[in-house]
């Protein structure tokens, strides 16, 4: 049997004759050409007829990568075209076989990856991507499907793969190996590289509705509201309405999930009157959508969905970041802020609240939506924030994780006082001669305090507002304070009612419940203004047991 005639067989589509009949004649090299392309057509047949099977096709997928694997025990194995047209259809089925991977792991120690695969080609006319660039994303798609058999060295060399093949991607290609690695570095805990990837893309697709599609998809269980504006821009964006079908369905299902029916409906309906209008079947996934409770084809007062897109779209626009960094912060809470006036379907908004520190070393407050990792967290919380800036240099939060190498409060401005008025709902804690805060009661850790006692709080400041804010206050040891001094000495009274230790001042009210023949007092003292003659002096806030 020559290379001749195997390659008849190979011809006439004799594809496993052709491999039978070529085995034991491989030492001659033309008969072992003929016969790795004849492994080729076996596997792309096999390949065609996976694809376009009406039951499973997994009896079929086993059989292809036993011929891939034979194929892989020839001798002489090298990079050539049948290994490249091989690798070309395995990619074809890498979401249906987990042994994809190893496949291509294979390609690699052979070093089986030709120069001209990283070329782009040319078939009747059409320009079609190099063919790293169809693996890349085959290895992201496999990853998608196997995530239980990618661990993170997989991932990461996946990743490296969509990265090392982006230049030579032609047309939109770019754009989806972008996308492709975004969501596998999301998993590999990258966030701020993968905002970074995602705001390139959005920036430079902002008018296409896919793109704005795609980051709903993304961030549909992390931050739904994000999802919600990312959907709405999917739909303002000018595109055929058939086009858009899955967009209304996506959004459908997220507004369900949020508690907005109405909306739903409306959106719902939109996709009945495009299937509609282009004769199409109405599918088992949209017939399950119709079957759910929450769906009523008869409610009245539905929403003007042009209206709720141009309402919410433009909170999807903070996604174009011009720049994104990760920052350490401190948890505080979860506020609870009431419905915005004149907003349709008016809900409580719920917002968690994070101190990171400025360049300049100032603590200031940041808010997120995405109160979902933090639900359970104390406050204090070292966190992690993944910070995107926006064209209006406005940050937003775009991931949270907890921060193992932190300690509590240690975003939040550091200060110590000492306790000169507790009186009502509030306390005053004297910091310095030119400074002093209010901290209200539900701010105080622990038993009220009495006058003269030492306390420790966390403070940040109010980017807003533009004031301070007490985050924790607790009382803590005597300790060294500017502008504060803690001394004993003897009392001089005088008949004003009045009295001095040393410079101190001791106001009539501190000297009520002392006894008239105590000479030797002990006392915390402050430099402060004061208010009468408009100097500084020594004042005392407590005497003796008092303090």
């Amino acid at each position: 049997m020559n290379s001749n005639q195997i390659k008849e067989l190979r011809n006439a589509g004799n594809f496993q004759a052709a491999i039978e009949q070529g085995l034991p004649h491989i030492t001659d090299f033309k008969v072992l050409i003929q016969v790795n392309w004849a492994y080729y057509g076996l596997i792309k047949q096999l390949v065609t007829q996976a694809l376009n099977a009406s039951q499973s096709p997994y009896g079929l997928i086993r059989k292809i990568y036993d011929t891939a694997r034979a194929y892989a025990k020839l001798p002489n194995r090298r990079a050539d075209s049948s290994l490249s047209n091989i690798l070309r259809e395995l990619g074809k089925i890498s979401s249906y076989s987990p042994d994809y991977l190893k496949f291509v792991y294979w390609v690699l120690r052979i070093n089986g990856i030709q120069d001209s695969d990283w070329q782009a080609t040319e078939f009747q006319g059409k320009r079609y991507s190099p063919l790293v660039c169809t693996m890349a994303r085959s290895l992201a798609k496999w990853a998608n499907s196997f995530p239980q058999y990618a661990k993170p060295e997989d991932l990461a060399h996946i990743v490296a793969w969509l990265e090392n093949t982006r230049p030579v991607a032609e047309n939109d290609d770019a754009l989806w190996l972008d996308w492709d690695r975004v969501k596998l570095l999301k998993r590999l805990d990258k966030h701020a590289e993968a905002a970074k990837v995602l705001a390139s893309v959005l920036k430079a697709k902002r008018n296409e509705f896919w793109v704005w599609q795609e980051a709903g998809r993304l961030y549909t269980h992390e931050q739904p509201d994000l999802a919600r504006a990312c959907y709405c821009r999917a739909l303002e964006c000018k595109a055929k309405p058939e086009f858009t079908v899955n967009v209304h369905t996506e959004l459908a299902l997220l507004l369900a999930d949020q508690g907005d029916t109405a909306w739903a409906i409306a959106e719902i309906l939109a996709v009945l009157d495009i299937r509609q209008k282009q004769n199409w079947k109405i599918g088992e996934d949209l017939q399950k959508i119709m079957s759910e409770s929450w769906y009523n084809p008869a409610a009245t007062d539905l929403p003007d969905r042009a209206e709720r897109y141009a309402l919410y779209a433009p909170e999807a626009l903070m996604l174009c970041f011009d720049d994104v960094h990760e920052q350490n912060a401190s948890f505080v809470e979860i506020l609870e802020l009431p419905p915005q006036k004149n907003v349709p379907n008016k809900k409580q908004k719920r917002l968690a609240k994070f101190i990171i520190q400025t360049n300049k070393g100032k603590a200031v407050s940041i808010l997120s939506t995405n109160c979902q990792t933090v639900s359970n967290w104390d406050a204090g919380t070292p966190a992690l924030l993944t910070l995107g800036m926006a064209e209006n240099a406005q940050k937003v939060v775009m991931h949270t994780a907890l921060r193992t190498d932190g300690m509590l409060w240690d975003c939040a401005n550091q200060m110590v006082g000492v306790v000169q008025d507790s009186r009502d709902d509030c306390i005053w804690l004297f910091l310095n001669r030119d400074e002093q805060i209010k901290i209200h009661l539900k701010e105080w850790q622990g038993e009220r305090p009495t006058v003269g006692t030492f306390a420790r709080l966390c403070t940040s400041i109010n980017p807003k507002k533009e004031r301070i804010e007490v985050l924790f206050a607790q009382t803590c040891e005597p300790c060294e304070i500017q502008d504060v001094k803690t001394i004993s000495g003897c009392l001089r009274r005088h008949e004003k009612g009045f009295a001095f230790v040393d410079d101190v001042f001791i106001a009539p009210h501190l000297l009520v419940e002392l006894a008239d023949d105590v000479q030797q007092v002990e006392l915390v003292a402050v430099y402060a203004k004061n208010p009468k003659k408009l100097e500084y002096s020594w004042r005392a806030v407590c005497i003796n047991g008092s303090c």
